[in-house]
């Protein structure tokens, strides 16, 4: 898919909805495979893209995450500011900020910038449900939790919207709590059941998390092996 996406895009000139498609489409199939090449395969459906075209917002959240994948963090940073200097709506700018947050190790920027995407009043319950898992997570990853009541609030408000990365990341935190106030054995088994809840699905973001994170807690139970077998 990538050659043929390639080779329709050298002739392409902006708004080529179909290049642009078909663009999109090969970076998500070698995405897994090869994610330099899938960035750079986003990052040219970006540039035929119109720059008031309503879809440009999910096509730059795209590419940040693929540039994110590829270790190309720079590339990301510079591609969300100048979208975050433009016109956008309050869920792409939140989608965006989330994707900051991702591919930056400064937890300071990490919690402002999902802080920040919070305090947009349109965004959607999904969107918010999200991010306050990620807020509630990134804190007790960098011990500025005080109680489990924020990572609780994020768990219900995942709950009420049915959303599976919002339950997977605040879960998961709430399974660090658990660990941090001396009950491992409680956050492992919490963990068991985000395990269950990845199982069917396509690696995301907050899985991946999830993953590592249960590995750390069979390792400070003493499992070694069966640590070794996640991993």
């Amino acid at each position: 898919p990538e050659e043929v996406a390639t080779q329709l895009a050298r002739s392409a000139e902006v708004g080529d909805q179909a290049a642009i498609a078909a663009l999109r489409e090969a970076a998500q199939s070698v995405a897994n495979s090869d994610p330099g090449a899938a960035s750079d395969l986003s990052k040219r459906a970006l540039d035929l893209q119109p720059p008031q075209d309503p879809g440009r917002g999910p096509l730059v959240t795209e590419t940040i995450v693929l540039l994110n994948r590829a270790t190309r963090y720079e590339e990301a940073q510079a591609l969300a500011d100048g979208a975050l200097s433009t016109q956008l709506s309050q869920d792409d700018e939140a989608e965006i900020r989330l994707q900051v947050a991702a591919g930056t190790e400064d937890p300071e920027q990490r919690i402002a910038e999902i802080r920040r995407a919070l305090q947009l009043v349109g965004i959607n319950d999904i969107t918010r449900a999200r991010h306050q898992a990620w807020l509630a997570y990134f804190e007790v990853v960098n011990g500025l939790h005080a109680d489990a009541s924020a990572a609780g609030a994020a768990a219900a408000a995942a709950t009420a919207t049915g959303d599976l990365e919002a339950r997977i990341v605040s879960e998961t935190a709430l399974a660090l709590i658990d660990y941090q106030d001396g009950y491992p054995v409680r956050g492992l088994r919490r963990m068991d059941e985000v395990a269950a809840l990845t199982r069917s699905g396509e690696a995301t973001f907050g899985g991946i998390y999830a993953a590592k994170r249960r590995a750390g807690l069979i390792v400070c139970t003493g499992s070694l092996e069966e640590a070794g077998a996640q991993v």
